[in-house]
């Protein structure tokens, strides 16, 4: 007699085991196979398959039906097992009462002699046309755990019915109607990696609270997180250890500066990642606040200020009035602020006993960049120079009494409770250049022109940094002085070399005081030959340059001095000289590279009025070349 125990153990090794014990049961389930849900239009075939795997027929026919967005019928076909196994519709062209977008069901019934075999459901949707959209993201390459905005680009295609999925691994992690779902803010994982959202539009808000299938309007939007520096744009501030403080924002509040291991920021009223005209970074309102506690600017071992430089990048909100930072030490023995009053630039300071304050109009536009540049002059005090973009707004001399400053329980504030409203795109507080030199920051010029076009530059000096621009040579007599280069009599200044002769080149000299310099284009080498030459007090401060086998003699037309040459063999380098016996204060010099069927189309025109607009020494940077002549097509 077997007992129960065996018989269980028996009965459970049976079902377990493989081989022919215990056969599959073979599927002889009708299977129906829909188009997948997509866009389609009317007059559209969809085609379809109708399977079955048992060797004798299962089923005698099929009714097919199309539902529109109400439930109702609309269409209606019937076909024959024998007609199969692929099958079609065909959407009807004359559908009235509908709306581009509108959901619509196809329904598949199989049959066996009046007897329901199984039912299978299309969702899609009815469209004129297919909308062509994308994603954005920003920043693409961020630190672990940055918050990342992503948005949708152009305008909603389905006015105020669209309905966005966001999804990272094939999870829904937002979604909802277009107007507050086109931006995702995500934060991004605290490991590095390459990630990618997907964006699924739908054309319609969904019947139930989502969609149960994938729309096939879907856009992935890549994320790379690394704990490297990322690759900043030309116009970015950089790099990280030329700054004693720095926020990039981009995506989160980290210090990229070299104070960055001592103090750590702390926020009051809740910041968030956004972007306007352009920029991308983080927005402030009145009550919001960062603050980092510690020496707000760099000091010598004496307690002596370094120079440095101040600098603030961001965009305006309609109604931006309010502080924009404060740097403070505790006895109040020095503080800058930089605030919006009454559509004005206000800056304010205390340095020892020297205090006052710039001022000047923000004018149209509501992009902005301004620096605040100390320069040591002597021991008993410095020139703080102010600047609108690279423009040098105003300057003086402060007389601080060589006191010691003592800024270890200072303090940065950026916003508050008085504070601005817009978004801060960068803040840095610049002390060292690429040699490892205490300098203010000499960059200005060159990051705002690379900011209208980096491919157009070549080389630029604007004279506001406490040394000269990398590359650039001068005699001994040649000086900076609160943003100025400063000529005395029989001094000279030279330019990098340059072997670039693909496209025509302008070298303007820009603003400058009475008196007269020599420009001169000389083919670099040990015995280098001038090539062209211009002499201030012809009226001509631009120089357009041609490289070409069929030689031009110089001409001058509208104050633009011309010549054709052939490319020199060594390269070529400027030459800025004074030839007079007074000092003489230049305030840029800028060679870029000019499209030539851009150039081309502006020298057919030669009256004053067509060059003019073009060519011009008061347009808002302060090397007098226009933004026309800088762009690129």
């Amino acid at each position: 007699m077997i007992s129960t125990g065996w018989i269980l153990l028996l009965f459970s090794f049976l079902s377990c085991a493989d081989g022919p014990f215990m056969p599959d049961s073979a599927d002889t389930t009708v299977k129906v196979s829909l188009p997948p849900s997509g866009f389609y239009s009317k007059g559209k075939i969809l085609t379809f398959t109708i399977t079955d795997p048992s060797q004798t027929p299962t089923w005698s026919d099929y009714e097919s039906r199309l539902l529109d967005s109400q439930g109702f019928v609309i269409g209606f076909w019937k076909g024959l097992q024998s007609d199969g196994p692929n099958y079609s519709i065909e959407i009807p062209s004359d559908i009235v009462n509908w709306v581009d977008g509108d959901n619509f069901q196809l329904e598949v019934t199989v049959l066996n002699k009046s007897l329901i075999q199984t039912t299978k459901l299309l969702d899609f949707f009815l469209v004129e046309k297919i909308p062509e959209l994308g994603v954005s993201t920003n920043p693409t390459e961020v630190y672990p755990g940055s918050r990342v905005l992503i948005e949708i680009l152009k305008d909603e295609p389905w006015l105020g019915k669209t309905w966005i999925q966001w999804k990272w691994k094939d999870k829904v992690i937002q979604e909802g109607p277009w107007n507050v779902n086109a931006v995702l803010r995500w934060n991004s994982p605290d490991v590095e990696g390459s990630f990618a959202l997907t964006a699924e539009v739908f054309p319609r808000v969904p019947s139930r609270s989502t969609y149960l299938f994938s729309s096939p309007l879907k856009y992935d939007a890549p994320v790379v997180t690394t704990f490297r520096s990322p690759q900043y744009g030309p116009s970015e501030l950089q790099p990280d250890e030329s700054y004693f403080s720095l926020y990039h924002f981009r995506g989160n509040l980290r210090d990229s500066g070299t104070m960055a291991d001592y103090t750590q920021p702390v926020v009051w009223g809740g910041l968030d990642i956004d972007h306007s005209d352009g920029v991308f970074g983080v927005r402030f309102k009145p009550g919001t606040k960062l603050e980092r506690v510690g020496s707000p600017l760099p000091l010598d071992e004496n307690g002596g200020l370094q120079p440095f430089s101040i600098t603030v990048k961001g965009v305006l909100a309609p109604f931006p009035e309010g502080v924009l930072y404060t740097l403070k030490n505790a006895d109040g023995g020095l503080s800058f602020n930089l605030a919006i009053v009454d559509k004005s630039w206000v800056m304010t300071y205390s340095l020892g006993g020297g205090q006052g304050s710039f001022s000047t109009p923000y004018g149209e536009n509501q992009v902005f960049s301004q620096t605040l540049s100390y320069l040591p002059n002597n021991a008993a005090g410095g020139d703080l120079l102010w600047f609108n973009g690279s423009e040098l707004a105003d300057s003086r001399y402060i007389d601080w009494q060589d006191i010691p400053l003592f800024l270890e329980d200072g303090i940065t504030t950026l916003g508050g409770d008085g504070g601005f409203s817009g978004i801060l795109d960068e803040f840095g507080v610049y002390y060292k250049d690429n040699q490892n030199r205490f300098s203010a920051d000499g960059g200005l010029l060159e990051r705002e022109l690379k900011n209208i076009d980096s491919g157009s530059l070549i080389w630029a000096a604007g004279f506001d940094g406490s040394y000269l621009d990398e590359g650039f040579i001068a005699s001994t007599g040649f000086k900076k002085n609160r943003g100025k280069g400063v000529f005395a009599p029989g001094q000279w200044l030279d330019s990098p070399v340059s072997e670039d002769f693909e496209s025509d080149i302008l070298i303007d000299m820009g603003e400058f005081t009475t008196g007269t310099l020599k420009l001169e284009l000389w083919e670099s080498g040990e015995n280098p030959q001038t090539l062209a030459q211009i002499r201030s007090e012809e009226a001509v401060r631009k120089l357009q340059v041609t490289f070409n086998n069929n030689t031009e003699p110089f001409s001058i037309k509208d104050g633009l001095g011309f010549v054709t040459i052939l490319p020199p063999k060594g390269g070529y380098k400027v030459r800025i000289s004074s030839v007079e016996d007074i000092p003489v204060q230049l305030e840029s010099i800028v060679c870029v590279r000019l499209t030539p069927p851009e150039i081309t189309e502006i020298l057919d025109e030669t009256s004053q009025e067509s060059i003019q607009p073009l060519i011009t020494d008061t347009n808002p940077i302060s090397t007098s070349i226009s933004k026309e002549l800088l762009k690129n097509p």
